[in-house]
């Protein structure tokens, strides 16, 4: 019994010392600065942006945050939101905003004894572009000149990368690219897009990161033609069609009278022509109503650039080709009637003349003896 008990104790007194070496263990790991922890979250913001650390530590850690080695307390803890969680095995803290400034640039640790956490917040307004006159967001395209555009910056130690549609790009016979200047020699409509300049570092913690960035809407202005008048028989279809330029695609809107057409209706329809929606406009019965100018009107997503063009339509009566006929009829009839009364009048008159020359008292003239005296010989 007097054996069991001491072996008991031997027992208890290993894990006691394994429990102490374990304990002083841990506070020299902590005093050296040794302790695991795990910081997840981005380490690259723009100014406005949100951002997170997450910060995972043991169970001896005491969470106190740090910015730049000096405790966040007071006014500057009222910038951040802190989070504390603790499990069996870790304990879990985040630190965030919900707006970054570039004073949040720095070196962040969840401990005393802990390693650091680097956060660089970039400023968000360190591009200008040279945008369409009272414009922030657009470009336009002239075709008999270059396209240029500009992504002027005041940061150093810096390089421009170009991009349209997400696809970098790279200087070629009609595209150069000289760092914040990308010219498009002879512009075509193939190329209006969204393209983006981006600001990268080249030197410091933050080289190859994107410092900040500008999005450019290049556009055509458009432009429509139609034709000066169309003329259509009453009751038969009229189409009228619009010819269209421009990118992004132009919406179209036609006029009439009071009445404006963006979409069909009962009796107008709108259809597509040469790849742009509602740009041809049919009536499948024309009526003398529909006589009058029709104005054809497109315009895109700047609402600045709108272009038109006016088409007079004529409606003919059912029976226009019929009254020429009518007509030429008409001047027959008189003709022929003018004709037979002549003729009628001219038969009259030629048989009077033969009836007097036929009379007694011309047989009985001296004259008319000897004429016959003369024919006997």
């Amino acid at each position: 019994m007097i054996i069991s008990i001491r072996k008991m104790e031997s027992v208890l007194k290993c894990f006691l010392l394994s429990v102490l070496f374990l304990g002083f263990t841990n506070i020299f790991s902590i005093a050296a600065g040794n302790s695991e922890v795990l910081y997840t979250g981005k380490q690259v913001v723009v100014e406005g942006e949100s951002f997170t650390i997450t910060c995972v530590t043991d169970l001896f850690q005491n969470i106190k945050w740090q910015k730049d080695l000096r405790p966040i307390v007071g006014d500057l803890a009222k910038q951040f939101n802190i989070t504390l969680h603790q499990d069996k095995f870790e304990i879990i803290s985040t630190l965030s905003t919900s707006h970054a400034q570039t004073s949040h640039s720095g070196s962040y640790r969840c401990g005393p004894f802990l390693e650091s956490y680097h956060i660089y917040v970039l400023s968000a307004n360190s591009i200008t572009v040279n945008y369409d006159p009272d414009s922030t967001k657009y470009k336009t395209i002239d075709f008999k000149s270059p396209l240029e555009i500009q992504c002027n910056t005041t940061e150093s130690d810096t390089r421009m990368e170009w991009y349209k549609n997400d696809t970098k790009l790279t200087s070629t016979s009609r595209i150069k690219i000289e760092d914040n200047r990308l010219v498009i020699e002879k512009p075509e409509v193939e190329d209006a897009g969204n393209y983006t300049c981006k600001l990268i570092h080249t030197k410091g913690p933050g080289n190859g990161t994107v410092s900040s960035s500008a999005d450019i809407r290049v556009v055509v202005k458009p432009q429509v033609g139609t034709q000066k008048d169309v003329t259509v028989v009453e009751g038969e279809k009229l189409k009228l069609e619009c010819a269209v330029i421009g990118s992004p695609t132009p919406t179209i809107v036609w006029k009439f009278g009071n009445n404006t057409y963006n979409q069909s209706t009962e009796r107008v329809q709108l259809v597509e022509y040469g790849g742009v929606p509602n740009a041809a406009l049919i009536i499948n019965e024309a009526t003398m109503d529909d006589r009058g100018n029709y104005v054809c009107s497109a315009s895109t997503e700047t609402e600045s650039d709108i272009s038109t063009s006016t088409v007079y339509v004529r409606v003919k009566d059912k029976l226009a080709a019929l009254w020429p006929f009518l007509g030429i009829c008409a001047e027959v009839f008189v003709l022929c009637a003018i004709i037979l009364i002549y003729e009628k009048k001219r038969n009259k008159t030629e048989l009077e003349e033969s009836d007097t020359d036929n009379s007694p008292e011309t047989k009985n003239t001296p004259d008319h003896g000897k004429d016959s005296v003369r024919q006997r010989k």
